[in-house]
Parts: structure tokens; C-alpha cells; sequence
């Protein structure tokens, strides 16, 4: 048997980072602060179109500038000429301006601190309940749209998940690792909405940011778009400093919180970000102009934006620890082993970081990306583990020993090393035995949680009238529903419900009995079933019998007599607001009756000089509505004759329907 060369061969390294799209330095990125200057500047070009040109003003409303917030102090601000310094904007006006270019700017000192939004306690998904003034947040806009194939996404993802800040790494990774940063594409000048950056799997920083933007919303969660200024050393740009867009989550009890997934950076932002407006679309204008002219046009020319750094301040320490092992230290060539990185978080909060495992390049990453890099959440005080499965060479020199050397590094700017070595003959480990302690070191408890809001409404109606009745489902759980069977009664569809999406649906029906009806609507799969009844009252028509009646057919001019009746409710629902009166002769009665329940008795006594001679036509009638506002009567007829009228009575009657007259229109005018 022949003996083995001893020896070291060391393979080429490239360490390349892929942390981002841009390569970071340094001294900007790993700053604890930097103060600096921030000049924002540009220029107004008038044009004359006629020797008659004249202006009056021109205003110019600038809302990109620096602000205040919990990671970045403004000391002092100036402007170029004197503004009107809002909130939100810098209105600069101009009025009769003699020059043909107008110059505006501002220039600010500020602070700003590469700082950990601090989440301490573990935020729920899906969320409880979102604030009203949150809740423009959630909604599609132009440039943040949905569409089938993010919510698909979306979902997907959010399945199983219960933990917010971890779901939001596990979104923004998606992101990160599956669109293209590109610029030499369209998209560089215009933005495209984030259905179109899916679909074609590339896109600038703000489309990178829509479409994370749009999965938060399709899930319910809370998220705007943030305009800002940032750093980057990448030789694609002319100025290190440009503009720039991240996104912030809402997180109940914290506050809006920093993901900035073209950086990378996942609950917080570093100090070469400079942040100046939140929106909640990304497609809004950073300057407005408004002038008043006559022949007059106006070119203007994109703002200029220059930093100057005075000073950079303090050394990002590692907020993790993190210790690499190998699972063999020697292994055959042609082996699979598993490279693993313990990750300790001592501190009292969640912590985001990206890993990438840096190896000589014969060494294969196996995996089902193939991916050197992993992001990880460690909970507040807590380890994890993370590892790759790797497979070494198979055709290697057999008189040799390789030692391949090892490096995890961290997008915190620090890394760790370790190694293991490969000679002929040493333990061949297949993939099927690393792949099963791979799954054991990878697996992830997941808490899969079932839950939907059932609400259905419907108004009472009359019956053989059309019920509208409106139902939605609204999955508030953490596992997308698929196949589920939507029923009102008999009538059923199958759907899918997806995490934080909605059923909805609006039904017909008709019954043609009186009385309370109970409908189910009910949705049910192999994963859940829930229903909810649905009240309906079925009313008819309500009426009114008048009963009962009673009146002499004859009278003598000097005979008193009664009449009486009663009003019956002969339908199953109540009149009500009903208005009746008893005319006849000189005579009018009225009454008024809130609502009939029960019946209601009438009489009244009367003398025959209040009739005129012969026959005297009598009308009872009920003037009701239904509770919807519908208007009904019933009228009832009869006659009351008077008789033997001497002629000194008729007179007397003339005299009584005159009175009558006038006490009838004088009631009126009252």
C-alpha cells in the first residue's frame, strides 16, 4: 500500500460579497453616526416664447428634504432664498422675477445613527386588528398593486407563520434573493408597478420596494414607502449619493419599522441612509411648480443632491456571536458534509442577520437554491443554527491532503472562520445521510392557525320579495384554505381562501310564508368548519278590517244616536302611522294611532241636526304605512238618511253647514 504526501494545499478564495446590490463601505455602512451636510438643490429655467412675455410668480413646493425622526437629528436648516419651511414641504415663491434661471435649495446639518428598531416581545401574526389610520397602509395603490400572483406569493410565504418581524425576513429574503437589480432596464427611468416587477423578476430600488410592499399588504400588514438619500460606492452611479427607497412596517406597539431589501437591511437602516418623506405609494413628485405667466414656459432640472461628511463617529460591534462547525473534520473525496453556524443573540431583542458561507470555489453549496447566503432571526436571548450542506471534489489528486478553509461572515461586517480537510480514503458521506441531520439542524416549528370571520346581513322583507343578503368570509389565520365549500343553504361554491384575503358574496332569495326564517351560511374544507345563521323576517302586507260597524239608517232632526266601529289588524304584520277619520253630513272626526297591535274601538255621539236632509254618504277611512315607508288605506262606506225635515229645520241646517264651513277652513289655516 502506498503512503500518503502530508501536506496543506490551500485553495483560491474569492471572497465576494452579495449582501446587496451595491458593495458596501466600510467606513459609511458600519458608522455608529455621521454628521454631515445635505445640500438638495435645483434649477429653474424660464423660457420666453413672444417679445410680450410677462410672469407673475412662480411658486416651487419641495417635500424631499431631511427630517426628524428617531434615528436622525436636523441641527440646523437654511434655504436658498428664504422659504416657508412646513412640515411636510418648502414653499419658495418668486414674484416678477427678472432672471431667466432661478436657483433653490436647502442645506441641512444633520445626524444620523445606524440604529436597531428594538422589537423586545414577539408581534402576532396574523395581526389582531389594524388602527382605522393605519389602514390606507393595507390598500393597493398605482404603483403598490395586487394582483392573483401576489397574494399567491404572499401567502405562501405566510403560511404557518406566527411571528411578525420573523415573516417579514422571510418576505423580504424572498425578494432579495429572486429579483434582479438591474439598471440598464426600463424600469431605471420609469417605475413599474409591482405586478409587473414579479412577472419579470427585476427592477430599481423602488420597484424592489413596491413588491414588498404589496405581499405586507396582501396580508394585511401595515407598510409605506420611504423616499430618502442613501450611499453606495457602486461605479454605477456618478454620485455616491442619490436617492433612494426602502420600505417601513407597522409593528403594534413599535412603530414603524425599517426594511431596506435592496440593502439588505431587515429592522433597521445604517447611517448612510438619510431618510425624507413616507408615502403610501412610491410614484409621488419630490417638487411641484406653480406659476402665473403670459407667454412664458418653464424647464426644470432634476434635483441635485450633494453631501458632505463632517465626521464619522463610533464602530458597529457585532450584535451576534457566532460559532462554525463542521460535521467532519476529514472526509473522502467526492463527500458530502454539513458546514453549521451556531448564532447567539445576548440581547433583549430580535435580531436580522444575513449569512454567507465563503469557500474556495471547488466546494459545492448543495442545496435546492445552491445559495452561499441565508438570512436568520435570533430571538431576543436566544441561539439558532443555520448550515449548509456542501459536497467536496471528487477528482482530486490522491497523494494530497486538501484542507478547505471556511468563512461565515456576516452582513455586520464581521466573520468567522473554520475548516476541514478531504484525503483519499477518509469516510465517503453520502447525501442522503448529511440531508437527514440537515433536516434535523433546519427544522422550524410552525404554529398553523385556522380561523374565519363569518358575517352575513340581510333585511326583513315581504313575502314573494327578493331578500338581498351579503355574506363575506375573511380567513384571519395563518394557513391558506384551499377547496373550501361557501354555502347559503343549497346554494354552495368551492374557492380558495387565502391568508388575509376575502370571500364575498351577495345572494337572492324568496319565501313565500310569513315568519322568521333561519339561514346557515356555512364554509367547510378537511382543515375547517364554520357557520353563522342568518335571521330573515318574512312579513306581508299589513292591513286593516273595519268591524263592527254600527250607525241607524234613518234619524229625526232632534235624535240623538251613536256611531261605532272597531279597526282590526288582519295581517301578520302591524300598521302602523295610520290616520283615520270619520266623515259625513257637517261631521269630521279624526284620529291618530301609532300602530295597531291590538284592536281599537270608536264611537261617537251625534244629533241628527248635524246631518242635511235625505241621505247622508258616510266614510271611514285609515290611512296606514308599513315599517319600510309604504303607504295603504282602507275605506269603509254606509248612509245615514234624515227624515220628517220641517222647513224651519232646514233652515236651521243651512245654518249648521255654514258654521261647519267655516270652522273647517279656519282648522286648516291653523
Amino acid at each position: 500500500m502506498s503512503s500518503k504526501k502530508s501536506g496543506c494545499i490551500f485553495l483560491v478564495m474569492f471572497l465576494v460579497s452579495v449582501f446587496s446590490a451595491f458593495a458596501a463601505d466600510e467606513s459609511i455602512f458600519y458608522a455608529g453616526n455621521i454628521d454631515m451636510t445635505v445640500k438638495i438643490s435645483s434649477t429653474i429655467n424660464i423660457i420666453e416664447t413672444s417679445s410680450s412675455s410677462n410672469i407673475d410668480y412662480i411658486k416651487a413646493n419641495l417635500s424631499f428634504f431631511p427630517e426628524e425622526n428617531w434615528r436622525q437629528e436636523i441641527k440646523n436648516s437654511e434655504t436658498s432664498p428664504r422659504a416657508e419651511i412646513n412640515d411636510n414641504s418648502i414653499l419658495y415663491s418668486w414674484s416678477n422675477p427678472s432672471e431667466n434661471q432661478l436657483e433653490l435649495s436647502v442645506s441641512s446639518d444633520i445626524k444620523t445613527y445606524n440604529r436597531v428598531k428594538e422589537i423586545k416581545t414577539k408581534v402576532n401574526f396574523p395581526l389582531e386588528k389594524t388602527d382605522n389610520e393605519l389602514l390606507i397602509y393595507t390598500k393597493p395603490t398605482e404603483k403598490i398593486d395586487l394582483n392573483e400572483d401576489i397574494v399567491k406569493l404572499a401567502t405562501g410565504l405566510a403560511e404557518g407563520e406566527d411571528d411578525l418581524f420573523v415573516l417579514e425576513n422571510k418576505i423580504a429574503e424572498w425578494v432579495n434573493k429572486n429579483i434582479k437589480y438591474d439598471l440598464n432596464t426600463l424600469t431605471a427611468e420609469a417605475t413599474q408597478k409591482s405586478s409587473w416587477v414579479l412577472a419579470n423578476k427585476e427592477g430599481v430600488c423602488d420597484e424592489i420596494t413596491n413588491l414588498f410592499i404589496s405581499m405586507n399588504r396582501a396580508l394585511g400588514i401595515p407598510a409605506r414607502f420611504v423616499s430618502g438619500i442613501s450611499y453606495s460606492n457602486s461605479e454605477a452611479f456618478e454620485n455616491p449619493w442619490g436617492p433612494h427607497g426602502w420600505a417601513e412596517v407597522y409593528f403594534q406597539g413599535y412603530g414603524w419599522v425599517p426594511f431596506d431589501v435592496t440593502y439588505g437591511e431587515y429592522g433597521y437602516i445604517d447611517a448612510g441612509h438619510i431618510q425624507c418623506r413616507e408615502n403610501i405609494d412610491s410614484d409621488k413628485s419630490t417638487i411641484d411648480y406653480e406659476w402665473k405667466s403670459r407667454n412664458i414656459d418653464l424647464k426644470t432640472e432634476k434635483l441635485n443632491i450633494n453631501v458632505d461628511i463632517a465626521k464619522k463617529s463610533g464602530n458597529l460591534g457585532p450584535v451576534i456571536s457566532i460559532n462554525p462547525e463542521v460535521f467532519s473534520d476529514k472526509v473522502d473525496f467526492g463527500s458530502y458534509n454539513l458546514i453549521k453556524a451556531e448564532i447567539a443573540n445576548d440581547n433583549d431583542y430580535y435580531v436580522s442577520a444575513i449569512l454567507n458561507l465563503i469557500r474556495p470555489v471547488d466546494i459545492e453549496i448543495i442545496e435546492t437554491d445552491g445559495d452561499n447566503q441565508k438570512t436568520v432571526v435570533i430571538e431576543p436571548k436566544s441561539t439558532k443554527t443555520v448550515a449548509w450542506i456542501v459536497k467536496v471534489p471528487e477528482k482530486l489528486d490522491k497523494r494530497k491532503i486538501y484542507t478547505f478553509p471556511l468563512l461565515i461572515a456576516t452582513n455586520m461586517n464581521y466573520s468567522y472562520a473554520s475548516s476541514f480537510s478531504s484525503s483519499y480514503g477518509e469516510i465517503d458521506y453520502s447525501y442522503a445521510d448529511i440531508k437527514d441531520i440537515y433536516e434535523i439542524e433546519q427544522k422550524q416549528t410552525k404554529n398553523y392557525q385556522k380561523d374565519v370571520e363569518l358575517n352575513c346581513s340581510g333585511e326583513d322583507i315581504f313575502v314573494n320579495e327578493t331578500a338581498l343578503i351579503k355574506c363575506s368570509a375573511v380567513n384571519k389565520g395563518n394557513s391558506n384554505l384551499n377547496g373550501v365549500n361557501v354555502c347559503l343553504d343549497n346554494d354552495c361554491e368551492i374557492t380558495d381562501l387565502l391568508i388575509a384575503q376575502t370571500y364575498y358574496k351577495e345572494y337572492k332569495k324568496k319565501f313565500e310564508s310569513t315568519g322568521k326564517k333561519i339561514i346557515e351560511f356555512k364554509i367547510q374544507n378537511s382543515q375547517i368548519e364554520q357557520s353563522q345563521s342568518v335571521n330573515i323576517f318574512a312579513n306581508d302586507h299589513p292591513s286593516i278590517k273595519i268591524i263592527d260597524l254600527n250607525s241607524p239608517i234613518e234619524v229625526e232632526f232632534d235624535e240623538k244616536f251613536m256611531i261605532s266601529f272597531n279597526f282590526e289588524k288582519s295581517s301578520y304584520s302591524t300598521p302602523i302611522n295610520i290616520s283615520a277619520s270619520l266623515k259625513g253630513g257637517n261631521i269630521i272626526e279624526e284620529w291618530k294611532i301609532e300602530s295597531l297591535d291590538v284592536e281599537n274601538k270608536y264611537g261617537i255621539n251625534l244629533q241628527g241636526n248635524m246631518l242635511n236632509a235625505g241621505e247622508n254618504n258616510f266614510k271611514i277611512l285609515a290611512k296606514y304605512r308599513d315599517e319600510k315607508g309604504n303607504r295603504y288605506e282602507k275605506e269603509e262606506n254606509f248612509v245615514i238618511s234624515l227624515v220628517n225635515v220641517t222647513f224651519p229645520q232646514k233652515i236651521m241646517i243651512f245654518f249648521n253647514k255654514i258654521a261647519a264651513s267655516i270652522d273647517n277652513l279656519f282648522n286648516k289655516n291653523i
